[in-house]
This record gives structure tokens, sequence and C-alpha cells, in this order.
């Protein structure tokens, strides 16, 4: 799950009213934080780092400075990753990617995930759990707009994308 970082910032503030915007602010940089935490642990394999590395070969300085320290974002490379293993188990063999049109496929799917995915925060469950327990006391009409989305109500909504990492077919006998 994601959530648009304005319609966070609205949640926290209408919890904490009396917060100061910089102590709102840090509390969703700590949010934002956890969430590309999680994100940046479910791709430690070695065929995964060989993956972003060359994700991160093809992209521009630009691009690579936005996730600075890291090479690449991890949130948009794991919704590439598991769309490449949606239609081939071994779409991150070094073997396959040594292939420069999958290596640019792959790096395509990044960018697309990663266009998708600005201003935006990633959420660990239990952060998304935690929106979805404050909105519960401001009304189902809230509720239904921090997760379908209703301007009207709140800046934002949550996103949600299952992700399934496709297992090797040796692993799914």
């Amino acid at each position: 799950h994601r959530v648009d970082r304005p319609a966070l910032v609205e949640m926290l503030q209408h919890a904490q009213p009396e917060a100061s915007a910089s102590e709102i602010d840090m509390q969703v940089e700590e949010v934002e934080w956890e969430g590309q935490s999680a994100m940046c642990g479910l791709v430690t394999s070695p065929a995964a780092l060989f993956a972003m590395e060359k994700v991160a070969q093809g992209l521009s300085d630009d691009e690579r400075k936005k996730c600075l320290p890291n090479a690449i974002c991890c949130l948009p490379f794991v919704l590439a990753i598991d769309h490449a293993l949606q239609f081939f188990y071994k779409a991150l063999d070094p073997e396959y990617l040594a292939d420069e049109d999958r290596q640019e496929s792959l790096v395509g799917a990044y960018r697309h995930f990663a266009n998708r995915t600005v201003g935006t925060v990633p959420l660990t469950r239990n952060r998304y759990r935690q929106l979805r327990r404050l909105a519960g006391p401001r009304g189902g009409e809230v509720e239904r707009a921090l997760l379908t989305g209703s301007l009207a109500l709140l800046p934002g909504r949550i996103h949600s994308q299952e992700v399934f990492l496709a297992l090797t077919s040796t692993r799914c006998r």
C-alpha cells in the first residue's frame, strides 16, 4: 500500500491538532522511511540486486539522484520486478537480463512505476492499519474517501497493489 502525501499529512494533522507543521513533517518522513526500508528489504537477493544494477545503468543521472543514497528507488523497482515476474519467472536471471532489450524493458517498467508512485508514501502493514484507525472515528465517509478517494473530504487516498514476486518453478512444485 501507499498513500498520497497530502492525505497522510491531513490525517496526522487531524489526529494531532496541537502538533506543529514541523512535527507533522517529521512524522511523515518517519512513515516514508519505514515504507522505503520495507520495500528495500524485499530486494536483497543476488538476482534482484543484479537486476537493480542493470536498471540503474539504464537511468539518467537525474533519475538516479531522485533516490539518493540508493542507486534507484525501491518501491518502483519492486513493482517493476513484480510486473516482470508475472510474465516470466526467470525475468531476474542474469542470463535473461544479458539481453539489452530485456534490460530496457525492465528500465521502462521501472520508469512507469516511478512516475505512478510520485508523491506517494509507501506504507508498512502497521502504518496502513494506523491510517485506517485514524479515519475510523471521523466516520464512514472519511474512511471511504481514504480508501477510494474524494477530494471534497481528503486531499488524496490510499493506493493498493498486490505484489506477488512470483516464485521460481522449483518452489511452485
